[in-house]
């Protein structure tokens, strides 16, 4: 009888877990769509992004503890970590001494990594940690409902995709389609990173990776050269 009545109460503090990460997610959201109406706080007012972001990451380990334990110090996932954000800023500075760069108006493209400003690193590597708190919060109570069989996987991926559907509704269909296209192919990477390791800060890396090599393609493609101008 006991036995029952703790997992029935295990069950309901699971879903209220999941319930109120998800609330939480869309709310942080939610306020900073409507706060940044001009799309230009990252280059703008980094400070306040970044710890606007990292608030919010809290607010979730907050009510759900258990995501901490991705957040461990391990020396070689810090050391990926550190390369990775010494590689963006690195990229940053060469490819901006090289090339003009594309046009761009940011209050309608919205993809901050095209400006190739070292002010967005840092507010748009916190919005990865909260994304990946995010992630990894839902992945979590995934695995402790049902372990860690193929479908659980599919549903780990699934959650990171679906997190990406605000954006339709927050930034119109056009960015949400782009987003949730690189989301398919990022979140089945993400939970692979995530259950093989067991550290946040390697999926981190990866999904800052991503936007950096996304800025480096953006801005060698233009192939204008200072030189040439």
């Amino acid at each position: 009888m006991y036995g029952t009545l703790y997992r029935t109460y295990a069950k309901i503090s699971l879903m209220t877990s999941l319930w109120w990460i998800i609330f939480l997610a869309l709310l942080f959201w939610g306020i900073y769509q409507k706060w940044d109406e001009k799309r230009l706080s990252y280059i703008e007012e980094p400070i306040k992004t970044t710890l606007y972001f990292l608030f919010s990451s809290l607010s979730i380990i907050l009510i759900y503890p258990d995501v901490a334990r991705f957040f461990k110090i391990n020396f070689f996932a810090i050391l990926f970590f550190i390369l990775i954000i010494g590689l963006t800023f690195l990229i940053y500075k060469t490819l901006k001494n090289l090339f003009i760069g594309p046009s761009l108006d940011i209050s309608q493209d919205h993809a901050y990594w095209k400006l190739l400003d070292q002010r967005f690193i840092l507010p748009k590597l916190a919005e990865i940690i909260f994304q990946q708190t995010f992630f990894a919060s839902v992945s979590l109570l995934i695995i402790e409902k049902y372990g860690t069989g193929f479908e659980v996987l599919i549903s780990m991926s699934l959650s990171f995709i679906m997190a990406h559907v605000p954006l339709f509704f927050l930034q119109g269909r056009k960015i949400g389609m782009t987003y949730l296209l690189w989301s398919i192919i990022g979140s089945p990477i993400f939970t692979i990173i995530l259950v093989t390791t067991g550290s946040l800060w390697y999926s981190i890396s990866v999904h800052m990776l991503f936007y950096t090599v996304l800025s480096m393609f953006t801005w060698l493609f233009t192939g204008t050269k200072y030189s040439d101008a």
